[in-house]
């Protein structure tokens, strides 16, 4: 096959219902120097029906046994040949003329000037893409270019991570050999930590709103849409405490960056003590949940050096009795709802436009 200068993956699991449009947002680009990579992981829908019917030289389809969305875009990335890398998930969509000659020289010119990852705006819409509305990358940093390998800089971007524009640099080593960046092989997608390994790991990084997408909030299909947030925040103390281990082997000189990540890791764990006593759970029960993980030991060492990251969590393994009441944890979880509630109405006040028709 011929090499295509851009890859594009999309892992795909029962995501029939949008994935037609989100195919067609990509084959209609006015730049046809890219290769699309549909995986399908394990769908037991029409999935894969779709996407054969589009199967042809610069769109391959792959299948395989379900193995969880991180695994399937880590095969992605073995199996792409392009300059550039892009994941788009099943329910998202490209805007029109995103992808131009233009954009495609840009990138190619001196590979943009050595930027490593180019981090987006996105257009937030609802299922239909019907209602929409831009989250600019101004809400966490200001546009331009960033040195990578930065500390302060590469934790606690809340940008979203798919269809920003990954060079292949971030992947591969000079010699061909896999770099260190790559998903964590976990049951559920925690792209925070990918998040955190390619701002971390780019040498270079562009911050910019002109290579905007837009992706569907609250559908049916998306990969967080059936998620119990307990599993989730357990599955995602696991993925806190690999990015330890994963400085310590991959930066072990950074002392910076290993202990940021040990705090990092304590405030998820603290958040999952926390959401599970608003859940009502006993004390013993979230201790048993704990002692489970491998990591377990290290939690004393690290509620020693960072107190202020795991109060909660330092209460329930060596002061259960300072637990506040039932009644109290009740007004607690309300007090919760009602700070969520007023968030969504103000996020929801901003003014919409139809991206079916302005955007797409």
């Amino acid at each position: 096959m011929e090499r295509r200068f851009l890859s594009i993956i999309i892992p795909i699991y029962n995501g029939e219902l949008y994935l037609r449009d989100t195919i067609e947002s990509i084959l209609k680009q006015p730049c046809k120097d890219f290769e699309l990579l549909l995986l399908d992981d394990g769908s037991s829908d029409n999935s894969l029906s779709v996407c054969k019917k589009y199967e042809k030289e610069n769109v391959r389809v792959f299948t395989h046994k379900n193995m969880g969305v991180s695994a399937t875009r880590n095969k992605g990335i073995e199996l792409s040949k392009g300059e550039f890398v892009i994941f788009c998930d099943q329910d998202d969509s490209f805007r029109a003329n995103f992808y131009t000659d233009e954009m495609r020289d840009l990138l190619a010119s001196k590979q943009f000037k050595d930027i490593e990852l180019i981090v987006c705006g996105a257009w937030w819409g609802d299922a239909y893409l019907k209602f929409g509305k831009f989250r600019s990358i101004h809400e966490f940093i200001k546009e331009g270019v960033y040195d990578g390998r930065n500390d302060d800089l590469a934790w606690n971007k809340m940008y979203t991570f798919n269809m920003n524009i990954y060079s292949r640099k971030l992947f591969w080593e000079n010699d061909g050999k896999p770099s260190p960046i790559r998903f964590f092989n976990l049951p559920l997608d925690v792209e925070t930590t990918f998040r955190h390994m390619t701002l971390y790991g780019a040498r270079k990084i562009m911050f910019s709103d002109k290579f905007s997408f837009c992706v569907r909030r609250n559908n049916e299909v998306s990969v967080s849409s059936n998620w119990d947030w307990l599993k989730v925040y357990s599955v995602k103390m696991d993925a806190y405490f690999s990015m330890i281990e994963w400085h310590k082997k991959n930066f072990s000189s950074d002392l910076k960056s290993i202990g940021s990540s040990e705090k990092e890791f304590l405030k998820v764990t603290n958040e999952f003590v926390k959401m599970n006593i608003l859940q009502d759970k006993c004390v013993s029960e979230i201790v048993d949940i704990l002692k489970k993980k491998y990591y377990y030991n290290y939690l004393q060492s690290f509620l020693d050096r960072y107190p202020l990251e795991g109060t909660l969590l330092n209460v329930v393994l060596f002061h259960p009795h300072d637990l506040p009441s039932k009644n109290k944890k009740s007004f607690l979880h309300s007090l919760h709802k009602k700070i969520s509630s007023v968030y969504y109405k103000y996020f929801y006040r901003e003014k919409k436009i139809d991206l079916r028709v302005e955007i797409l």
